[in-house]
This record gives structure tokens, sequence and C-alpha cells, in this order.
């Protein structure tokens, strides 16, 4: 026989987390929280940056340089577009931000602030953080 009430036991397990921005007081982000089939996501998402990153890393020019930064910049944007849900108390020239126009015009503080928790709900080593 099933019970209709729940049980003291269970996990109430919540797929976004809300962050307030701990530079820019009043601003508050919601990020997803990682599944597997979300890390496969992301990973589909990266593969073929990671690649090139690898492949330019391996050069010595200033091309190669150049294109490994335009590389990771990319890879920032897919995290944060495939990581964060929502943006509040920001307004970027009278508007209220939404992700595109924090990927687009907003300040860099807080687009390495949300990256950074992004990255710490998908269990990056600080290595692996630092590498794009």
């Amino acid at each position: 026989m099933k019970f209709l009430w729940r049980s003291d036991n269970e996990m109430d397990y919540r797929t976004k987390t809300q962050h307030q921005s701990r530079r820019f007081p009043g601003v508050a982000y919601t990020l997803r929280r990682v599944s597997l089939g979300a890390r496969v996501e992301l990973t589909e998402k990266l593969g073929d940056l990671a690649r090139k990153v690898e492949f330019h890393s391996a050069g010595t020019g200033v091309a190669d340089r150049a294109m490994v930064s335009h590389l990771c910049s990319k890879a920032d944007e897919i995290y944060l577009r495939w990581g964060m849900v929502s943006l509040s108390g920001l307004v970027i020239d009278g508007e209220p931000a939404d992700i595109d126009s924090l990927v687009n015009l907003g300040p860099d503080e807080l687009v390495d602030e949300i990256l950074e928790s992004i990255r710490g709900e998908c269990g990056l080593s600080e290595h692996e953080r630092k590498n794009c």
C-alpha cells in the first residue's frame, strides 16, 4: 500500500541553484545544476572547440595565441549560455539584462563571476578552469 504523505527521508533535489553576486550587490543569477545528460550536452558543445584549442596551443606564433584566446572566449560563451538560466537585478542601457545583453554588453567582472560559479557546478578542477 502506498501512503500519500512524504517520508522524512526523501531528498528534495533542485535542478537550479540561485546565487547572489558577490561583486554586484542586488544582482542575482540562477544556474542549472549538472546532471549526466547536461554534462554530455556540454561536452558535445565544447568538443570541437577543445580540439582546436589543443591544436593551436601547440603553436608558437602570435596567430596561434590569438586563436587560443578567441576559442577560449567562445568556450566561455558556451558555458554561460548553457549554464545560466536567468539573471535579475542588472539593467544595461535602461533595459533589464538577459543572457544576450550580458554576453554582448555586460560587465566582464560579472561574467567572470558567473562563469566561475558554472565551472564550480560542473566540478572542474582549478587546472581545468584555467585551460578555458
